[in-house]
């Protein structure tokens, strides 16, 4: 026979002794710190213990800190800058291209904020200061200088496409 007095630790000890008694006692932590019984009808369900993780004005520890740093950088830059230097080159759509014989040829394009600007060769663009190097019936180029992590300056060339029209 086995007598239980209601201390924690004998408690405790009593489950040890007797897995039976223990399963049958399930015990559930209250907001105030204290423990009450739990009957069989009030069993936690798997969606009452999902966990939202609260910032708190600190950084997501899953972000890698040189892409948060570039980040921070870019949003730097583009700040009282003229529009089509406050976004990606890669988030401009390309609404129109005029071209003529012996004239200038301009594209129009939309940004991200849904307003439309007029593009020149030679005209700057994108966060990264690219330049408008080639406007073309079907798509313009625009030429970006960037900095990698190690300092080397590379070029590349960004190719915006005019899209067909449905129909």
């Amino acid at each position: 026979m086995l007598f239980v007095l209601f201390a924690p630790s004998l408690i405790t000890a009593a489950a040890i002794c007797c897995p039976s008694w223990a399963a049958s006692a399930p015990v559930q932590q209250t907001a105030a710190g204290q423990k009450t019984a739990v009957t069989q009808g009030q069993a936690q369900k798997p969606e009452d213990e999902t966990y939202n993780y609260q910032s708190g004005g600190r950084r997501d520890p899953f972000l890698s800190l040189v892409y948060s740093a570039q980040q921070a950088e870019k949003k730097k830059r583009a700040v009282g800058r003229p529009p089509l230097e406050q976004y990606e080159v890669s988030e401009f759509q390309l609404e129109a291209i005029v071209t003529g014989k012996g004239l200038p040829s301009y594209a129009l394009v939309k940004l991200p904020n849904g307003k439309d600007y007029v593009l020149k060769e030679g005209e700057t663009a994108g966060v990264n200061e690219g330049k408008v190097i080639q406007i073309a019936p079907d798509h313009i180029v625009v030429r970006e200088t960037t900095t990698d992590l190690r300092g080397k300056r590379a070029s590349h060339n960004i190719i915006l496409k005019l899209r067909k029209q449905e129909g």
